[in-house]
């Protein structure tokens, strides 16, 4: 947790310095991420941070999408939704872009779900953006976050467990070692369709593996595992 913080601190200060490098507020917005999403959200003690953090790292990767395009500050200075400013940008703003997205998404499920249902068209646009412009990026993390979209929207906002499973199923099979695909379609997917045996299936995959078989994201699916963990301990509230 300390290094995660550390990093944090770290990406702040430099962007401080040269808020105009767009690169390094993107990599800011996804060390928060990372940092709120493995590391605060096991700390029922102080729920407040967790949300907040989420949003301290939405407003990271806005800074991070101005910086990248005076075109895009314009728009969005002058009141446009950011899904009317998207043509301003290009593929190099899907990391930005994807990071604002997870960030928010995460902000506004703990806000309420009336919070995420007034984001839904925004997150949408933005994410077919991601995944027309760069697919593959962060693990196929277009195809990832689409399945927890339509899987989370319920129907009358979009939601379909079929386009849910397509798009995981299409993460995992570009990327079966990148384990927050398995953990989000336990969570947002197996249990919703009441499929035990797909549960069990996914949430083994990673309680079994090595967390460092892809070492650059050893992080990451650390803290899988510990997800992993305790849906697994869980399984008797879901099914």
């Amino acid at each position: 947790m300390n290094q995660a913080k550390a990093a944090v601190d770290a990406l702040k200060a430099a962007t401080d310095l040269d808020p105009s490098n767009g690169e390094a507020l993107s990599n800011l917005s996804h060390a928060i991420y990372f940092y709120a999403d493995c590391h605060l959200r096991f700390d029922e003690s102080n729920p407040d941070l967790y949300k907040d953090t989420h949003e301290e790292g939405t407003k990271a990767a806005e800074r991070a999408l101005a910086a990248m395009s005076p075109d895009f500050a314009a728009k969005m200075s002058s009141g446009s939704r950011i899904e009317d400013a998207l043509d301003t940008l290009d593929a190099s703003a899907v990391s930005a872009l994807y990071w604002r997205s997870s960030n928010l998404g995460r902000w506004a499920t703990l806000e309420s779900f009336a919070t995420l249902l007034s984001y839904k068209d925004e997150i949408r646009a933005v994410m077919e953006f991601c995944l027309s412009n760069n697919p593959t990026y962060w693990y196929q993390g277009p195809d990832r976050y689409f399945g927890v979209f339509y899987a989370k929207s319920p129907g009358f906002a979009g939601g379909d467990m079929k386009k849910a499973a397509n798009h995981f199923n299409i993460a995992m099979e570009a990327h079966p070692d990148y384990w927050g695909t398995r953990t989000l379609m336990a969570e947002e997917w197996a249990i919703k369709e009441d499929n035990k045996e797909l549960f069990l299936e996914l949430v083994d995959y990673v309680l079994q593996g090595d967390p460092s078989v892809v070492p650059y994201i050893t992080p990451e699916n650390t803290c899988e595992q510990r997800k992993a963990t305790i849906l697994k301990n869980d399984i008797d509230e879901y099914f």
